[in-house]
Formats: C-alpha cells, sequence, structure tokens
C-alpha cells in the first residue's frame, strides 16, 4: 500500500460485490441526488449516464437506471468517456437545461471497473476502483450557484493507448493486456507533442 501511495496519492479504492452492475452503483448515486435536491423520481426529465462499463451495450443504462428509479417521465442515454465522462454528461445536462429542453437533469458517472482491469497488473489495476456519483441540474435561480462556463478538451494521441474491446460491467474481459500500460510508463516528454 506504500508503493501506491508514493507513486499514486491513492489510498483506498472501492470495489463493488459480486454481481453488483453499474446501473445498481448509478441508481444508488441518482436515488441520493433526487433526494438532496429535494426532488421525486417524477421530477427528472433527462437521465445521463456517464460509464465505461454500461450493464450492457442496450438497452442503456441510463435506462436501466430510469426503470429502477421509478422516473416514468425521463428519457435517458450513456455516454462512453471513460475518465471524463462525467464531466462530459455534467456539459451535456447543463446545456439541455439551459436550453430549454429540460426542467431537471440527473447526471450519473458510475463505472465498475474491476469488471474490466487485470489485477495482475500492477502499473494500471491500481488506478481504478468502482463507484458511482450524481448531480441534478436544474435551472438556478437569480442568487444561486449555476454553472456559467465550461472548457473541456481531447487529446486525440493519447486515444489509442487505452483501448478495451467488448466490456461491460455485466460481461467482464478476462484477458491481459491493456495498452494502458504504455500511457502510464511513458515518460511525460514523450507526450508533449499532442499536435
Amino acid at each position: 500500500d506504500e508503493w501506491i501511495l508514493q507513486r499514486t496519492g491513492i489510498r483506498e479504492r472501492h470495489i463493488a460485490d459480486p454481481g453488483m452492475a453499474t446501473s445498481d452503483l448509478a441508481t444508488m448515486a441518482g436515488r441520493e441526488a433526487i433526494k438532496r435536491a429535494g426532488l421525486t423520481p417524477d421530477d427528472i426529465d433527462v437521465i445521463i449516464v456517464g460509464t465505461v462499463t454500461p450493464d450492457m451495450l442496450f438497452p442503456s443504462t441510463a435506462c436501466l437506471v430510469q426503470a429502477k428509479l421509478g422516473a416514468s417521465k425521463a428519457w435517458g442515454f450513456d455516454l462512453s468517456a471513460a475518465c471524463s465522462a462525467f464531466t462530459y454528461a455534467l456539459t451535456v445536462g447543463n446545456t439541455i437545461v439551459a436550453s430549454g429542453g429540460a426542467t431537471h437533469a440527473l447526471v450519473i458517472g458510475a463505472d465498475v471497473m474491476s469488471s474490466i482491469i487485470d489485477y495482475t497488473d500492477r502499473t494500471t489495476c491500481i488506478l481504478f476502483g468502482d463507484g458511482g456519483g450524481a448531480a441534478v441540474v436544474s435551472v438556478a435561480g437569480p442568487d444561486e450557484p449555476a454553472i456559467i462556463d465550461r472548457l473541456l478538451i481531447s487529446i486525440p494521441i493519447i486515444s489509442s493507448l487505452c483501448e478495451r474491446f467488448l466490456a461491460s460491467s455485466t460481461w467482464p474481459i478476462v484477458s491481459t493486456g491493456c495498452l494502458c500500460q504504455s500511457l502510464i510508463s511513458s515518460p511525460r516528454s514523450s507526450l508533449q507533442n499532442w499536435d
């Protein structure tokens, strides 16, 4: 553990119970966010789930969460962007609300990374855990906190360094060979020339 802490700053990771799917974690997080917002599931207009470990390819994890929450008036979709999925989902949710397309957007980031991580590869397995978080994005009043801007970027060269194929939280990959190791072990200087 000291070796991990010194190299990553990570003190602990959470691993989901066997059989727990991404939609289960997302539902727990979503339910808590709705409660903290003082709303009910029927108040939610759209559900956006940022995940790289969906329960399955279809229906979307957002639709599974919608059913588990009983959010009968909502529509939803998944957004896959790995580590930045929640940030991207928050931006999309904010844009939908700001444009008048929804009053309340439930934005969730959830993953069961343990279903796709090779735990014999210490260069990558120490970085990932399982979990979920959520927020309700609503129209802000004049004196309420609000999202006023955002800056998102992608670095295309990095995308080819970390690939997994046909993985989901309920259909884990059992083979090894995540190319994330190339990114983790590459010297910072080799990633300077992104353009």
